[in-house]
C-alpha cells in the first residue's frame, strides 16, 4: 500500500517530522488490519469518582482489575451468577461488561456459558509484543513532539526515587508503570493508538502475574532513557530508548516462560 507523501486521513500533520511518524503509524495499523487483528472499543478510562460511571462500567473495571491483578486466575471457569453475587452485582450489567472482556481478549467463553480467563500461549505472547515495539516506540516519538514543558518532570522525579530505592512491592510498581505507558501513550495525541497500546498492555500482563520476579531497578532505569528523551523532545532517541525497553521486557518474558 502506497501513503501520500503529505497527507493522511484522520491524521493533522503540524510538522515534517510529524508526518514521518504519523506516516509509519497509519503502517502499522494497515498490517494490524490485513493480519485481521481485532480489538473492541474501549471505553474511557477509570477517572474521577465512581458517580460518574454506571453500574456496566464499574463492573467492567472491577473485573478487569481483578484479571490483571491475578485474583481471577487464567483457565479456571466461573459462571455469571457466581461472579454477580462476589461483586453484588445483577447479572445484566455483569454479562455486557463481561461480554466487552471477552471481546477484548482477556476471557474467554465456553460453550455451557460459564467463562475463564484467558490462558495466552507464549508464541501469541510474543506477537503481542511485537505490535507493542511497533506501536509504543512510535508513540513515544509522537510525545516527544508533542508533551508540553515540564509534562514528564513529575514521572522523572519518581523514577529518579525508584531507582534510587527499587525495593518496592509489586502493586506500588505496576501503579508507577501504569502512569509511565499511559502518559507516553496518551500524550501521542491518538486515542486510537493509545486504546491499541493498553488493550495489548492489558493482554500480556495477564501472562507474567506467576513469573514476575520483583526486581524493578532496570525497568525504572529504562523508563528513565525514554522520559528524559520525551523531556529533551528527542523523537528518535525515544523511540529507540522504547524499542529497547519492549525488547527486554520481552527477554523477560521469555526468561520467565522457559524458567530461564
Amino acid at each position: 500500500m502506497v501513503l501520500p507523501d503529505k497527507t493522511m486521513i484522520g491524521f493533522r500533520l503540524v510538522s515534517q517530522k510529524e508526518s514521518a511518524i504519523s506516516l509509519r503509524v497509519q503502517a502499522i495499523f494497515d498490517t494490524l488490519a490485513r493480519a485481521r487483528i481485532m480489538i473492541a472499543e474501549r471505553g474511557p478510562s477509570l477517572t474521577g469518582t465512581d458517580e460518574k460511571f454506571s453500574v456496566t462500567e464499574r463492573a467492567y473495571q472491577i473485573v478487569r482489575a481483578k484479571i490483571l491483578a491475578g485474583d481471577m486466575q487464567p483457565g479456571r471457569f466461573f459462571t455469571e451468577r457466581k461472579l454477580a453475587e462476589d461483586l453484588s452485582t445483577s447479572r445484566t450489567p455483569l454479562r455486557t461488561a463481561l461480554t466487552r472482556l471477552t471481546s477484548e481478549g482477556l476471557l474467554e467463553r465456553a460453550a455451557n456459558g460459564t467463562v475463564a480467563v484467558r490462558q495466552l500461549p507464549l508464541e501469541e505472547l510474543l506477537q503481542i509484543m511485537v505490535i507493542r515495539r511497533q506501536l509504543e516506540s512510535e508513540a513515544a516519538a509522537l510525545t516527544a513532539l508533542k508533551s508540553a514543558t515540564g509534562s514528564t518532570d513529575a514521572l522523572i522525579a519518581e523514577t529518579r526515587t525508584l531507582i534510587a530505592a527499587p525495593d518496592v512491592d509489586l502493586e506500588s510498581f505496576w501503579l508507577y508503570d501504569d502512569k509511565v505507558h499511559e502518559c507516553i501513550a496518551q500524550g501521542s495525541g491518538m486515542q486510537v493508538l493509545a486504546d491499541l497500546i493498553r488493550n495489548m498492555r492489558d493482554k500480556s500482563r495477564m501472562c507474567h502475574m506467576v513469573h514476575l520476579e520483583p526486581d524493578f531497578l532496570a525497568q525504572a532505569e529504562e523508563h528513565m532513557a525514554i522520559l528524559t528523551a520525551i523531556r529533551d523532545r528527542d523523537a528518535s532517541a525515544a523511540r529507540e530508548a522504547m524499542i529497547l525497553h519492549i525488547d527486554h521486557v520481552r527477554n523477560r518474558f521469555v526468561k520467565w516462560f522457559t524458567g530461564g
